[in-house]
């Protein structure tokens, strides 16, 4: 359980992980956990979807495969109890999502438009978010 807690500290979600390149193939890229219990693991997505309203939790929620590529021989043969597990798949989870939201962050443009074209700042305001075209989100 301590390492669970370990795991959940205060620090943000981009503090548990790092890009590095993939061990096997300089043209792709992969992911390494830098904090708590999975430190230095590395690995990648597979496909990832969301899915629609989960009626439990009464929010969407993500479905994603990973590929471990790579992890530390401490970890290797260590069966991790099942508190472990879930805190581990939510940890991919909220990477991944952490990664596609600064993704769209870079890749967004905010305007604002006045809409009545007074020009008075106290007015009301239309807000307008352009992406570029290839902004990789699932098609399904």
């Amino acid at each position: 359980m301590e390492q669970q807690m370990e795991m959940f500290d205060d620090a943000p979600i981009g503090e548990y992980y790092e890009f590095i390149k993939h061990p096997e193939d300089d043209e792709k890229g992969a992911v390494q956990i830098t904090r708590g219990p999975f430190k230095g693991m590395i690995y990648n997505y597979g496909e990832y979807k969301f899915t629609k309203d989960d009626e439990e939790l009464k929010s969407p929620s993500v479905v994603f495969s990973f590929n471990v590529l790579s992890i530390p021989e401490e970890m290797a043969g260590v069966q991790y109890p099942d508190e472990m597990k879930e805190s581990f798949s939510k940890l991919l989870g909220d990477i991944l999502v952490d990664i596609i939201t600064k993704d769209l962050d870079d890749r967004a443009r905010v305007e604002y438009d006045n809409t009545d074209r007074e020009g008075d700042i106290d007015e009301s305001f239309e807000r307008r978010v352009f992406y570029e075209n290839d902004t990789p989100l699932p098609t399904e």
